[in-house]
């Protein structure tokens, strides 16, 4: 269940990370192109929601991860190393 963090103007979801928890072989090859560790976070994170990563681009800068599809709609994600989480940054 998601945590909302409510009384800012730029809220965030907080949605738990299971951790380093093994994946399937389709899947670390996916994983295996990152260069940070917030990049593997947020990209495990979008193999574990399921997205079809050959329909999206993921564009990293720091923690933070914008998500493209071909529609050119965007999801913000946010690396959190102090608690291990990603977050989904609400407009």
């Amino acid at each position: 269940m998601p945590l909302r963090n409510r009384g800012t103007a730029n809220r965030k979801i907080m949605i738990p990370w299971k951790g380093w928890t093994s994946i399937g072989k389709e899947s670390s090859m996916v994983i295996s192109r990152a260069k940070t560790i917030a990049e593997y976070a947020i990209r495990r994170w979008l193999v574990e929601q399921n997205f079809a990563m050959e329909c999206f681009t993921l564009t990293m800068d720091g923690n933070t991860g914008i998500l493209k599809d071909r529609q050119g709609d965007s999801l913000t994600m946010v690396y959190d190393p102090a608690t291990r989480m990603v977050c989904v940054a609400e407009d």
